[in-house]
């Protein structure tokens, strides 16, 4: 059995029920609401924790999404991966938190979804913004922030 590290238990912060709204990106006007959904974050072992969400967006309807966080000792980089119903690529996510340890930083690299071609990793991403909150506290809006491919948590 492995031991948990402090960075477990910083994802462990995630547990639990979240909501999402998308305010922008792609096709999306400004700060209009173009999507939303939500997120059940549990732990497994308390080394890792999985999201399972569900999200409608428009023209597309609704789609189920999975990610999974961990933490990597040997590398010392936080390490998930996300799949969606309505896409074929398994992304990969690698990541640190922030000199503040408050907010995770995680990148990926595939195809993109609003774009030809490839989206690398740390590179301007025209995606959907999306704005997390504890579903348990309506007025904890902003709690935790993210763009898809290129993910800030912030419990």
């Amino acid at each position: 059995h492995a031991d948990a590290h402090p960075q477990h238990q910083w994802l462990h912060q995630l547990v639990g029920p979240w909501t999402y709204t998308m305010l922008s990106g792609h096709g999306i006007t400004p700060g209009e609401a173009a999507g939303s959904g939500t997120e059940v974050v549990r732990s497994i072992g308390g080394l890792w924790v999985v999201a399972d969400g569900q999200a409608t967006m428009p023209g597309m309807g609704p789609y189920t999404t999975v990610a999974i966080l961990g933490f990597n000792p040997a590398t010392g980089r936080f390490v998930g991966t996300y799949i969606a119903s309505f896409m074929t690529h398994l992304w990969l996510y690698d990541g640190a938190l922030d000199d503040a340890g408050r907010r995770l930083n995680l990148g990926s690299d595939g195809p993109s979804a609003f774009a030809t071609g490839r989206q690398p990793s740390g590179s301007p991403w025209p995606g959907p913004v999306l704005v997390w909150s504890r579903r348990t506290s309506p007025a904890a809006t902003s709690a935790v922030a993210g763009q898809v491919r290129r993910l800030r948590l912030e419990p």
